[in-house]
């Protein structure tokens, strides 16, 4: 009888722990989704910001007053999100955190421009003066949001590691009682 409320006990503890386990992976994961989803917004914001700082920029060049602070601090490159800005014939104007040899190569080019249009929408700036001429910004993820991306993943590994781990120590342990029983 006694063995028998062991083996139970037993048998309770581990749906408890699994139960316990599954519930801190699910929480983890969802947090993390959530902060990138927070993430990515304040992104789109930040572009959006820089947009409208352009817009801005082009409107005043008109006027003859391109030297506004805040404008200036907007469009600094100084934020790590990647971008690149075309024309309407898709002529590259500038680009951020983007790396030479794509854009000096036209196939890697588009590849990057597909990229990115997937990742978010392109953004076009059109011109005060000309509604035939126009900018296109295309931008991706900040490398803080793809790390986010794939940090669940590996949690769940290093979490798997050590459940591996500890069943091999409670193995172990187990072994080394029934060794000494034996002896």
């Amino acid at each position: 009888m006694l063995k028998l409320g062991r083996k139970i006990l037993s048998f309770r503890k581990r749906i408890v722990a699994i139960v316990v386990g599954v519930t801190m992976v699910t929480l983890s994961l969802l947090f993390t989704n959530d902060m990138a989803r927070r993430l990515r917004e304040k992104e789109q914001h930040e572009v959006a910001l820089w947009v409208h700082a352009m817009e801005r920029v082009m409107r005043d060049v008109l006027g003859g007053s391109i030297q506004d602070p805040f404008v200036a601090d907007i469009m600094s490159n100084g934020n790590n999100i990647p971008f690149i800005i075309t024309n309407e014939n898709l002529e590259v104007i500038n680009s951020h955190l983007i790396p030479e040899k794509i854009i000096n190569h036209p196939g890697r080019l588009r590849k990057q421009i597909d990229k990115f249009s997937v990742d978010n929408p392109p953004i076009p700036v059109k011109y005060v003066w000309s509604s035939q001429h126009y900018h296109i910004i295309f931008y991706g993820k900040s490398a803080l949001l793809k790390s986010l991306y794939y940090f669940p993943y590996v949690q769940l590994g290093v979490i798997a590691i050590f459940i591996l781990l500890g069943f091999i120590a409670f193995r172990s342990t187990k072994q080394d009682e029934q060794n000494r029983i034996w002896i």
